[in-house]
């Protein structure tokens, strides 16, 4: 499989710096992931915080709308979670 320079455009293409090049890359991904993950996490928690809310008010109508974000919402994190692919050469 070849790899195709992300951060210059191509103009790396062997040696020590595409092999830093491919780490630093794969670092800004993950690093990307985090955030994405950290702010769905954060709004499915507000979503939480509604659906108590609701909850102990007894407002069906409420209740209802947030329990059908909340399970949107852990499908999607499901989801994201799932596609998470493992470097089987970094494994443990």
């Amino acid at each position: 499989m070849s790899y195709k320079s992300k951060l210059s455009g191509g103009y790396v293409s062997v040696g020590p710096f595409l092999e830093a090049e491919k780490a630093v890359s794969e670092f800004i991904e993950n690093l990307y992931f985090i955030i994405l993950m950290n702010e769905s996490m954060k709004e499915r928690n507000q979503i939480q915080k509604i659906y108590d809310e609701a909850v102990r008010e007894n407002d069906r109508e409420a209740e209802g709308t947030a329990k059908r974000q909340l399970q949107a919402a852990d499908n999607m994190l499901s989801l994201a979670l799932s596609s998470i692919k493992y470097d089987e050469a970094s494994e443990v």
